[in-house]
């Protein structure tokens, strides 16, 4: 994207104001739109497709949440015996179409990654697009975080298979 393009995240550009990398990742889901947007906020529904197994050698020890624009999250893992804490910001809240939010890991600010998540309802299904700009300094490990972020929509389109 050149500079002079207008950003999919308006203002949300990394912490530091660098340059970044995105990637895409689509996914349909057998649920409405509520049901497929209530998984990303509901503590209780996150534990069973963004973090787990699927994900590396992890244990959820705890996912809090504060959902509104401007509010926050936070949720700590336990990965291969060491704690890791993820944390972030919902920036844009329109339940159940439009989630933006900031992710970081630990304390790496520079590292702050921004995903743009819609959700488009037809037929009782729901049409999930992820869109993530991650900073600079993770340009090497964009196809790995592509394809944790994979994994986990597919746990999640999953999750309403049964």
């Amino acid at each position: 994207m050149s500079d002079q393009q207008i950003s999919m995240f308006a203002d949300a550009g990394p912490a530091a104001g660098g340059k970044t990398v995105s990637f895409t990742v689509n996914r349909t889901i057998n649920a409405t739109a509520q049901a497929s947007f209530d998984r990303w906020l509901i503590p209780v529904f996150l534990e069973g497709w963004m973090f787990g197994a699927h994900s590396g050698d992890e244990a959820v020890e705890d996912l809090a949440n504060t959902v509104r624009k401007g509010g926050d999250f936070a949720y700590k893992v336990k990965r291969d015996g060491k704690a890791v804490s993820y944390h972030g910001s919902y920036e844009e809240l329109d339940i159940p179409r439009l989630l933006v939010f900031s992710w970081q890991q630990d304390d790496r600010e520079a590292e702050r990654c921004h995903f743009h998540v819609t959700f488009s309802e037809e037929a009782g299904k729901t049409r999930l697009k992820l869109q993530a700009k991650i900073p600079e300094q993770l340009a090497e490990q964009r196809d790995s975080i592509k394809q944790l972020w994979s994994e986990r929509l597919n746990k999640l389109a999953e999750g309403f298979r049964k």
